[in-house]
């Protein structure tokens, strides 16, 4: 099983899916690309849409962070999602992961600890990668 760093978004509406795929984020000063976006039909009535960053051999945990922080900036110009997780190969179901950092849920949210994200979402604060 490859390891690869991505952010997950969960959608019911292909549509919306489609429309957020088509996107570039920044890992500190520099953009930094995204291989096609892929999208996944987890059961009958959930999208996972796959945002996976190309990364050009290897980075530090710094790195890793400041592309963590691009991508929930990224994430935070969307709607029409379910749920989102940014970092090393993020699983569905996603809802199920109710207390990792850098969970995304629609208000009102999950339990303690969440606060406000964008407008309508609420998250468990991205805490970064650690080598």
């Amino acid at each position: 099983m490859v390891a690869r760093f991505e952010l997950v978004v969960e959608f019911r509406s292909a549509q919306a899916a489609v429309a957020a795929a088509d996107r570039v984020v920044a890992a500190g000063n520099a953009p930094i690309d995204l291989h096609w976006p892929r999208l996944d039909r987890d059961g009958d009535t959930t999208l996972l849409l796959s945002v996976v960053p190309v990364v050009d051999g290897p980075r530090t945990a710094h790195w890793f962070t400041d592309l963590g922080n691009g991508l929930y900036r990224l994430l935070s110009d969307l709607t029409g999602y379910r749920a989102a997780l940014a970092g090393w190969d993020p699983l569905s179901p996603l809802r199920a992961r109710r207390q990792v950092p850098g969970l995304v849920l629609p208000e009102p949210g999950d339990g303690p600890g969440f606060v406000p994200f964008a407008r309508g979402f609420v998250w468990l604060p991205y805490r970064g990668e650690r080598q």
